[in-house]
């Protein structure tokens, strides 16, 4: 909460005025989406997803890294001709059965030389089409 503390035009202090303040703390950096979830996907299949990495206060960064955590999981930048807008294509290869879950870690160096890492999640539940009747239901 945020207290303001006024004055009168003749110097007398009046009582300090609550005033209540909800919001939501959040990183500088950031990527839209937060996370990708493939849903529930038949094995032996490929999805893709663009990501795109941003500052919410325009503050100016470069990437010097996107790494995976898994063989089946591929991330590459797609340059579209403006380098003030990062993105990069995900591509999640479906060689699992059952939940799966992985991560994108995108390394920023922002206009200061400070190191920042991003944390992309990545899940999936594969399938076969033998299961098929028997996989979790999406609705």
């Amino acid at each position: 909460d945020i207290f303001l503390h006024a004055t009168t035009s003749a110097g007398e202090n009046l009582p300090p005025f609550r005033i209540p303040v909800r919001g939501k703390v959040v990183d500088r950096f950031y990527c839209f989406p937060s996370a990708l979830d493939f849903g529930i996907t038949l094995l032996g299949s490929t999805r893709e997803e663009i990501v795109v990495v941003q500052s919410h206060t325009g503050e100016l960064f470069s990437v010097d890294r996107a790494d995976t955590d898994d063989a089946d999981l591929t991330v590459h930048r797609l340059h579209l001709g403006n380098d003030e807008i990062v993105v990069f294509n995900v591509g999640q290869r479906i060689n699992r059965r059952g939940a799966v879950s992985g991560k994108v870690s995108f390394g920023l160096i922002n206009e200061l030389g400070k190191k920042i890492e991003i944390i992309l999640p990545v899940t999936y539940y594969g399938f076969t089409k033998a299961e098929g009747s028997s996989a979790p239901r999406a609705d």
